[in-house]
């Protein structure tokens, strides 16, 4: 199967219990910018650290490095109203050449090569 990058709202959805995915091996992909983002709350228990760890630990780590910053810096010229952690998310799913799969497909809606899904 080919490489897919989740943003945080799907793994928020099945960390909570809402909406269950399968990750194949070595097919899913996660931003660092999603790793902060499911970290950064205050007050997540033992147990809900555990579960976002275990799900990451399933996930291949792309870091942002120069070329997906300049990528989502790009992007922020044309949609100067997206917010900064999207513009990243963005930025590495079309420097992966892969597709991103999220629930807030709207966010993401008309930018030029990203291939959006709701479903893995």
């Amino acid at each position: 199967m080919a490489l897919v990058l989740l943003d945080t709202n799907v793994l928020i959805l099945h960390i909570g219990g809402f909406e269950k995915i399968v990750l194949p091996p070595l097919a899913a992909a996660v931003s660092t910018i999603t790793v902060f983002e499911l970290i950064r709350y205050p007050g997540l228990s033992s147990q809900e650290v555990s579960a976002i760890q275990s799900i990451l630990d399933e996930c291949i780590h792309i870091s942002v490095g120069t070329a997906i910053a300049q990528r989502a810096a790009s992007l922020s010229k044309t949609r100067p109203k997206m917010k900064s952690l999207d513009l990243f998310i963005a930025a590495t799913a079309l420097e992966l050449s892969c597709p991103l799969i999220t629930h807030n497909v709207k966010d993401f809606k008309g930018i030029k090569n990203l291939v959006i899904r709701s479903k893995i």
